[in-house]
């Protein structure tokens, strides 16, 4: 999924510019996108969506208790520290998220390769 920012409202992200959607989360009311080469989200509002197809390998998960649903690469949809170890710059986070993000990467260039085959 890829999306363009057309409003700045929190630092981090860049008017016009597009990125690619590691990560959605519905919560409070308002979606949010986890974007980012330094991993954050950020709310939905400022973005278009620009591509809507999400990768294959994502996962869904609902909390009803604390009214989250979220949807992403496995490791940020299940694992309750994930997130919290990207925050605070765990090796292993990172590592992880490299990879999932190099993956969701690749499934973007192959779909946008094969766009005159479909």
């Amino acid at each position: 999924m890829k999306i363009k920012c057309i409003n700045v409202r929190e630092g981090g992200i860049e008017k016009d510019k597009e990125y690619t959607v590691y990560g959605i989360l519905m919560s409070g009311g308002s979606l949010h996108y986890f974007i980012t080469d330094y991993p954050s989200w950020y709310l939905a509002e400022q973005f278009e969506i620009i591509n809507k197809l999400l990768p294959l390998n994502w996962y869904f998960n609902f909390n009803n208790n604390d009214d989250i649903a979220i949807c992403g690469y496995k490791e940020l949809v299940f694992s309750e520290n994930h997130y919290e170890d990207l925050v605070e710059r765990e090796q292993k986070a990172l590592e992880i998220f490299e990879k999932r993000k190099e993956e969701i990467e690749e499934f973007e260039k192959l779909i946008n390769s094969n766009r005159g085959n479909l």
